[in-house]
C-alpha cells in the first residue's frame, strides 16, 4: 500500500511538472511584417430625440443613418407579474393575440401591408412589460407607426383567432412539459420566488380554458395605457419628418377602466437556504406550480 501511495504521488508531482513546463513557455512569435494596430475609432452614441405626448406617452425617435430599415417598438408596463392570480400566464396569450385583428385590419391584412412594406410585426410578453416590435423599409416609416398603433391601441381579438391563440398555447405547454429544461425552470422559479408572480413560467391548462376574446378585452384596457408606454422607432429617418406621423397615429390613445396594481417586490431567496428546499420538495406541492 505503501509503495502503492508513493507511486501516485510521483505520478502527480511529474504532471505537474509537464504541465509547468507547459504553462511557462512563451506564446509564439507573431509573423513579422504585420500591420500595426490602427486607432480605436470612438462609439458614435445614438443621438436620441425625446418627446411626452399630451396623452403620457414617451416617445424616443433614434436616428441611425446607413440600411434603410426602420423599427418601432411600444413598451407597456405589466407582464405576467401583473397577470391575475385566476389566471396565470394570461398575457402570453395577450400578447400572441394582439395581432391578429383590429377595429380596421383582420389578421391577413396586417400581414399582407407588412410584407408590402418588407417587414414584419410581432408581439411578446415578459415579466414587467408587454412588447409590439415592428420593421419595414425607411421609405413606409409613416404606415408602420400608423399599424403599429392601431395593433397597440386597437386589437379586436376575433373569437376564431383567439381558439387558435388558445390551441397553439396548449400544444407549446404540452411540448415544454415533455423537455427536462421546463421542469428545471419550474423548481428553480418556485424555490426563488415561492408565491410571488416571478414564480409563473407558463400559463397552465386551465388558465388557457378560461381565456375567452372579452377576457384579452378586459386586459388590454387595463395595461394598455399611454402613461405606462414607451415608443422607440430607430432607424434611417428624419426625426421631423416622423413625428408628425407618430402624433397623428398615437395622440388619441387614452387608458380605461382601473390600470394594474403595483407588482410588490421580489424578495429572492438563495437556491442553498432551507425555505428554497422545501419550496421544491414535491410533498410542499409549489413544485408544481407554472
Amino acid at each position: 500500500m505503501k509503495t502503492r501511495t508513493v507511486t501516485l504521488a510521483a505520478a502527480v508531482l511529474a504532471s505537474l511538472a509537464v504541465c509547468a513546463a507547459v504553462s511557462a513557455k512563451q506564446p509564439p512569435a507573431l509573423p513579422k511584417g504585420l500591420p500595426a494596430f490602427g486607432p480605436d475609432k470612438p462609439l458614435p452614441a445614438p443621438n436620441v430625440v425625446t418627446e411626452t405626448l399630451p396623452n403620457g406617452l414617451t416617445v424616443w425617435i433614434v436616428p441611425r443613418p446607413g440600411f434603410p430599415k426602420v423599427e418601432a417598438t411600444v413598451v407597456v408596463r405589466g407582464g405576467s407579474a401583473a397577470d391575475p392570480k385566476e389566471l396565470p400566464g394570461v398575457s402570453e396569450l395577450l400578447a400572441s393575440a394582439l395581432k391578429e385583428g383590429t377595429a380596421k385590419r383582420t389578421s391577413k391584412q396586417i400581414a399582407e401591408e407588412m410584407q408590402a412594406l418588407g417587414g414584419t410585426i410581432d408581439a411578446s410578453n415578459g415579466a414587467d412589460a408587454t412588447f409590439v416590435s415592428a420593421d419595414a423599409l425607411a421609405s413606409g416609416a409613416a404606415t408602420l407607426i400608423e399599424i403599429v398603433a392601431d395593433v397597440v391601441l386597437n386589437p379586436s381579438f376575433p373569437k376564431g383567432e383567439v381558439e387558435l391563440v388558445k390551441a397553439n398555447a396548449l400544444e407549446g405547454l404540452k411540448a415544454d412539459e415533455s423537455q427536462p429544461e421546463f421542469a428545471v425552470e419550474k423548481a428553480f422559479r418556485n424555490a426563488v420566488y415561492g408565491d410571488h408572480p416571478y414564480h409563473v413560467a407558463r400559463p397552465t391548462e386551465e388558465s388557457i380554458g378560461k381565456v375567452t376574446p372579452d377576457v384579452l378585452q378586459a386586459e388590454h384596457a387595463r395595461r394598455f395605457r399611454p402613461e405606462r408606454a414607451l415608443l422607440v422607432v430607430a432607424g434611417a429617418l428624419d426625426p421631423a419628418a416622423v413625428k408628425p406621423a407618430i402624433r397623428k397615429a398615437f395622440s388619441g390613445w387614452k387608458g380605461t377602466g382601473p390600470e394594474p396594481a403595483a407588482v410588490r417586490p421580489a424578495t429572492p431567496v438563495p437556491w442553498w437556504s432551507s425555505t428554497a428546499r422545501a419550496r421544491c420538495s414535491p410533498r410542499s406541492g409549489s413544485a408544481g406550480r407554472r
